[in-house]
């Protein structure tokens, strides 16, 4: 067997029993999470389980993996870690507390070494420093002989005796299961909160009268712990420059289960619809709460009144964040945003019944917080998306200003639209080695030119799509190398050089689909990018 230190990384293993040619059989994974991953540090702690896990099986292939937690798990814990080997040759088994005990139960010497440390200090308590420096049975003997002393105290309670900082902190467990009705030990807590703990105070409101998802934490000088009971118990421990925390009690889903927002307008009739699916839901003493996700990305917490008739309307709560999405899911939940206005009316249907309505009010966030130039980025990849073949684009939080430019031109262009190339752009040609007029006005006073292309290919976002045939046009261009251009021609080896031409004035080139001859009329007007909080592409060239 082999314990390894976690920090730096450990493979995805904590201890090891390896079998006879030196492989890991059985892999254990120690995780500190004291109530377990199903309150409010559940996703949390269910992503290090599975990180964990997923690491042991794809470098070790264990037989048996087992997962252990102080705490005894809970039924939805073992379900869900179980479901971790889904398809894989693997044992999955999960320790908690008692699995644990059974264990010490048959070796007390492990549980002897694990009470070795601070000893001394609790044998200090009782003025017997000098029997625990005698030896180390010694001590064994005494404080195993203290502790024993302590559980004769009560028929009905054990006591458990725990040393931190040099203070021991007594805790009480039942022998026998009519132990509170026998011999009554009560624990209160007193909770007192001040003006500056109104968010507080409204949290825990919330969860009283619609249950919660969250743990709601307090300043540990705004609680006093009281307890009582028989004349041998200690007083609750002082709890200075702590916090404390209210755990939610709320039902994982085995199964996501179905839910359903209607947007109503004022004559009741639906103006939006979006399904989602229920994680999670807590009742309270007035109605019930569900956390759902919509469009993969946001997560609403919906508490609706379990009568219609209460004062309270109930309440929504969305969040979502634009990190990289698929651009349909984000369209999906910037709508559901939208539709949150001041005075809308959302009614919700769980599995397919209706379980209550919220009327909107004028404290809500503006639909604004999602701004314009991520509004028109998500629209112009949406139409391509829809345009071009078998491809999917996910809204990226950070883009070039003239991948920006080139993501509009490609929308414009297949509309159907002229639109002009960013500043910067310009035209290529190859010589055939015949130096004609046309070529002789280009390389000394310029003139218009246009280029007609097989296929133009525009970059977005990292890959190249072909638009088709298309065409590109200049009323005022130059040959930038012009004279490099005579030299080829001095020396006669003019074919195949290529050429650059530079568009003169401030115009820019512009471009559509399709063939057009700039002899044949006159000069078709462009279409601007039409882009809000983004350059001017007559007056600035787009920075990288």
């Amino acid at each position: 067997m082999e314990v390894l230190r976690g920090e730096g990384g450990d493979g995805g293993i904590d201890v090891v029993v390896r079998d006879e040619a030196d492989d890991p059989d059985i892999i254990f994974q120690l995780k500190f999470f004291p109530g377990g991953f199903t309150g409010g540090h559940r996703d949390t702690r269910q992503r290090q389980i599975k990180k964990s896990f997923n690491m042991a099986w794809d470098k070790h292939k264990p037989r048996t993996w087992i997962l252990i937690m102080p705490s005894n798990p809970h039924k939805n814990e073992l379900a869900w870690v179980r479901k971790l080997g889904d398809g894989k040759q693997v044992k999955i088994h999960m320790w908690g507390q008692a699995h644990l005990d059974r264990g010490l139960a048959a070796h007390p010497e492990i549980e002897k070494a694990a009470l070795h440390d601070g000893v001394v200090a609790v044998l200090s308590q009782f003025g017997q420093q000098r029997a625990a420096l005698a030896s180390s049975g010694d001590a064994q003997t005494l404080f195993k002989g203290m502790v024993e002393e302590l559980q004769t105290r009560s028929q009905y309670w054990a006591t458990e005796v725990s040393v931190q900082d040099g203070e021991l902190t007594e805790s009480y467990r039942p022998k026998r299961h009519d132990a509170i009705e026998r011999e009554p030990i009560r624990e209160t807590i007193t909770i007192s909160l001040g003006p500056e703990d109104q968010h507080i105070h409204e949290q825990i409101a919330h969860s009283i009268n619609y249950g919660a998802f969250a743990p709601i934490r307090l300043p540990g000088s705004a609680a006093a712990f009281k307890r009582t009971g028989p004349a041998w118990i200690q007083p609750f421990p002082k709890l200075e420059h702590l916090f404390l925390e209210i755990q939610p009690v709320n039902t994982i889903l085995e199964k996501e289960e179905p839910i359903t927002i209607n947007v109503l307008d004022e004559h009741g009739c639906a103006v939006g619809r979006f399904p989602g699916k229920i994680l999670e839901r807590a009742q309270g003493r007035m109605g019930h709460s569900a956390k759902a996700r919509f469009a993969n990305i946001a997560t609403a917490i919906i508490s609706t009144p379990t009568t219609s008739d209460l004062s309270d309307p109930g309440s929504i709560v969305l969040n979502f964040t634009l990190d990289e999405p698929n651009v349909t899911d984000a369209e999906q939940a910037i709508k559901l945003l939208d539709s949150m206005q001041p005075g809308a009316t959302l009614e919700f249907y769980w599995n397919g019944k209706k379980k209550g309505r919220v009327k909107l009010g004028s404290e809500l966030k503006a639909s604004s917080e999602v701004d314009i130039y991520t509004r028109e980025l998500l629209s112009d990849l949406l139409f391509l998306q829809g345009k071009l073949t078998d491809t999917s684009f996910s809204l990226p939080t950070e883009v070039t200003a003239k991948n920006r430019a080139y993501i509009r031109i490609a929308r414009l262009l297949l509309q159907g639209k002229r639109t002009v190339m960013p500043p910067g752009t310009s035209l290529t040609a190859v010589l055939s080695g015949l130096k004609g007029g046309g070529l002789e006005r280009l390389l000394h006073q310029g003139g218009p030119y246009t280029s007609n292309f097989i296929r133009l290919k525009v970059n977005i976002l990292g890959s190249s799509y072909n638009l088709g045939a298309a065409t590109m046009f200049h009323p005022n261009v130059v040959i930038a190398n012009a004279d490099k251009v005579d030299q080829k021609f001095n020396e006669d080896n003019a074919q195949g050089y290529e050429i650059r031409l530079q568009p003169q004035d401030d115009q820019l080139i512009q471009v559509w689909l399709g063939d057009w001859n700039s002899g044949a009329g006159e000069i078709p007007v462009s279409e601007p990018w039409g882009l809000s909080n983004f350059y001017s592409p007559e007056t600035k060239a787009p920075q990288e």
